[in-house]
């Protein structure tokens, strides 16, 4: 019958799954199906559950009657059964609390030791007929409870491993369900170990399990012990073994349940214990011919056993599936324990069987090697020890038995050494063989490697025939040649096959330097105004840059001020691999600027001498090329004359600068209509004079007119002053007489 939760239900039951309880997929109404429903209860968790029926069994009616109902007379009305196990001795209680506090439960507990169809009497019964919890408490009355009694009853003092059923039964009958709570000292196993009584015929007992664990999720291991001491086969971790006695007599078996889950159930063991009884049993089989253990490569093996005409049987490694044989074939079967049973039926009773079973173990060869042997030699070479692994074998050489390979004795060609060791343990015997070549001393030879390198060649790869020997450098295993590393100089390279049958040999390498470069006549620092001049360098052929940049002169004049860097690329004509690079620095230096102080670009011939000066000062002086302090325009006459400035600044730059400055001569000056003698009585008349524009003065008076009447008799002085563009002044004089008038008087009138 399916049965209905709620979700609250269904949350209670994923929260008691973590604490190991049980998940009960249905309310489980018959007691034999106690362990197929999953009701065994899981340690001592609580849980709720329901009840829905009373089942398709009345377990409590007269159909069974090993079994009593004590107080529970009225039979199952609603009922939900039970198991539950005893891992830890103590007392146990236990509380049923229905989800409704109206309704009536009763419950009744059998045990130990019995079957759900033989139960026997309970050892605790409730039937108080009072709503509301029942169970068992310390506070409880006697064991057994009728209608009006008390509905808790005393507690259980229960023993490790012993297995009780449960029934608690709805009175009420409405599906109401509950919840029951565990209480006490002892401990509920959350595995029960059980099996029923075997089943006997003639000498073979089946045993059957009926061991159960609350977990829904785990899966269950067995291991029996048939208690006659035979050999751990497969059959001992059946679920229901068979297992066929050799003699008669009574076997305590015992199973050992193990649970596998992924939650901590996991590893948890419940044993279970029982006698078997035989009577009877057929002749007892042997096994003949059959050892304990082979090697791996041993020849199959015909079983035979007496009496004859029973079957062979052979599980590989002790639980593989049984096979049908006639034969033990290492070699199929391979290396481990394999399980041989020999089984006969007598021949007056079928239900009698006779079986013997035997563990043979398969051994694996032991992995043998040589080491130290060489694969060739030469017939100079010494005599090898040989050594084999594992370590107490023998050697044979050619099929001789030997302890040395010794090439001088043996000679030229192939030759097969052979190891052979026999395990001590297992007996088992391997060999491995090798061949060693002895030949003629070969022909050494360094392939590709010159005589002379720069230190700037890039590393070469040794290579030696034949190959396989080993090379030196200046007596240093190496496997390149590198002349950067190795340094300018000899250095002596060796080969050697190593196995002292061809002597080394040796090439003597010469590592140059790297082309030596110097600048030719670069300074470290020019003046800006020096000429373009040519690089050199002490080796031709090479590449100069000024600043990452291909040149062949250093001209200063188009190169920026400040650092250049200079550098030479030279490369070996004869090997391209061989180079150099140098960089020199080169400041280029600024100018000092200079200019003229004070200096006219004309001056009038008349004008005073004065003395040169420029900033900075502290240069010298040349007027047409001849040094010079003072310009004197006079003494240097009319016409363009150079002043040239030169001044060299703390670096040693020399900077010049020039000047044309123009000597300009004086006006020439001539009076226009000024006489040299005037009457008295002649008419005033304006002074006029070439180049005009000066001013005139008479008598150093300023005047425009001479006007004789006015300045009267006698010599009168007329200067006229002119200054031209260049700002040249000259000045002309003259001395006019003024005249009186002729006395005019007529003669011989």
């Amino acid at each position: 019958m399916k049965k209905n939760y709620s979700s609250l239900y269904i949350l209670l039951l994923g929260y008691f799954f973590l604490l190991c309880t049980p998940i009960f997929a249905q309310v489980n109404n018959d007691c034999r199906q106690v362990f197929n429903s999953g009701k065994l209860v899981c340690g001592n968790a609580s849980f709720s559950d329901n009840s829905n029926g009373a089942g398709s069994v009345n377990d409590l009616g007269a159909v069974l009657p090993g079994n009593q109902a004590g107080c529970l007379s009225t039979g199952e009305h609603q009922s939900a059964w039970y198991a539950f196990s005893i891992q830890t001795s103590g007392t146990l209680t236990l509380t049923i609390n229905p989800n409704n506090a109206s309704n009536d439960y009763d419950f009744a507990i059998w045990g130990p030791g019995v079957t759900c169809t033989t139960l026997g009497a309970p050892i605790r019964c409730n039937y108080s007929g009072t709503p509301g919890p029942t169970g068992l408490s310390a506070a409880g009355v006697g064991t057994t409870t009728g209608a009006g009694g008390s509905p808790f009853n005393t507690p259980i003092n229960v023993v490790a491993g012993q297995l009780y059923y449960m029934l608690v039964d709805n009175f009420s009958n409405n599906n109401q369900g509950f919840s029951l709570n565990w209480g006490g000292t002892a401990r509920l196993a959350v595995v029960n170990a059980l099996f029923g009584t075997p089943i006997v015929s003639c000498n073979k007992a089946t045993f059957v399990n009926t061991s159960a664990t609350c977990d829904a999720t785990a899966t269950l291991t067995y291991l029996w012990d048939f208690g006659d001491g035979s050999p751990v086969t497969a059959d001992n971790t059946l679920t229901s073994p068979s297992h066929i006695y050799a003699t008669p007599g009574t076997y305590n078996v015992s199973v050992t349940v193990t649970v596998n889950s992924a939650n901590v159930n996991n590893g948890a063991t419940a044993t279970y214990s029982a006698p078997v009884t035989i009577t009877t049993v057929p002749p007892v089989p042997t096994f003949s011919g059959l050892a304990d253990q082979y090697c791996i490569d041993a020849p199959a093996v015909n079983l035979s056993a007496s009496p004859t005409g029973g079957t062979f049987t052979i599980r590989p490694n002790i639980t593989g599936a049984a096979q049908t044989v006639t034969q033990f074939n290492p070699t199929t079967l391979g290396v481990g324990t394999h399980t041989v049973t020999y089984r006969y039926v007598s021949s007056t009773n079928a239900a009698c069987t006779g079986e013997v079973t035997k563990n043979v173990k398969v051994n694996a060869l032991p992995t043998v090697s040589i080491t130290g042997l060489l694969a060739n030699y030469c017939p100079t070479s010494p005599a090898v020890t040989l050594i084999g692994t594992p370590a107490g074998g023998t050697f044979t050489v050619n099929n001789v038995t030997a302890t040395q390979f010794n090439p001088a004795t043996l000679g030229a060609g192939t030759h097969s050494v052979k190891y052979t060791y026999t395990d001590p343990l297992t007996t088992c015997t391997n060999s491995t063989t090798q061949s060693v070549v002895i030949s003629s001393p070969p022909v050494l030879a360094i392939i590709g490697l010159n005589n002379s390198y720069c230190e700037t060649n890039p590393t070469i790869t040794l290579v030696g025939t034949p190959t396989g020997g080993i090379f030196k450098i200046n007596n240093v295993v190496a496997t390149q040649f590198n002349p950067a590393t190795l340094g300018v100089g000899t250095h002596i390279v060796t080969y050697d096959l190593g196995n002292g049958c061809a002597l080394p040999i040796t090439q003597n390498v010469q590592v140059t330097p790297k082309p030596t470069l110097n600048f030719v006549g670069l300074n470290p620092q020019y003046c800006k105004n020096i000429p373009a001049f040519t690089l050199q360098a002490n080796l031709t052929g090479g590449i100069f840059k000024i600043d990452g940049t291909i040149a062949t002169q250093f001209d200063a004049n188009v190169l920026n001020t400040g650092v250049r860097v200079v550098s030479y690329e030279y490369t070996s004509p004869t090997d391209a691999n061989c180079k150099n690079t140098i960089t020199q620095n080169v400041n280029i230096l600024r100018l000092t600027t200079l200019t003229f102080t004070g200096l006219n670009a004309n001056y009038c011939i008349d004008a005073s001498a004065f003395d040169l000066t420029a900033t900075p000062a502290g240069g010298t002086f040349q007027i047409n090329n001849v040094n010079a302090t003072q310009f004197n325009p006079t003494t240097l006459g009319v016409g363009s004359h150079i002043v040239k400035y030169t001044f060299t600044d703390v670096n040693t730059c020399t900077n010049t600068i020039t000047q044309t400055v123009n000597v300009v001569p004086l006006p020439t000056l001539a009076f226009v209509n000024v006489k040299d003698t005037y009457c008295i009585s002649s008419p005033s008349f304006t002074m006029s004079a070439t180049p005009t524009g000066g001013t005139f003065k008479i008598n150093n008076v300023v005047a425009t007119q001479f006007n004789p009447a006015t300045l009267g008799l006698g010599n009168q002085i007329v200067t006229y002053n002119y200054s031209d563009g260049n700002g040249c002044t000259n000045s002309i004089t003259k001395t006019v007489q003024i005249q009186t008038k002729p006395v005019l008087s007529f003669t011989g009138l």
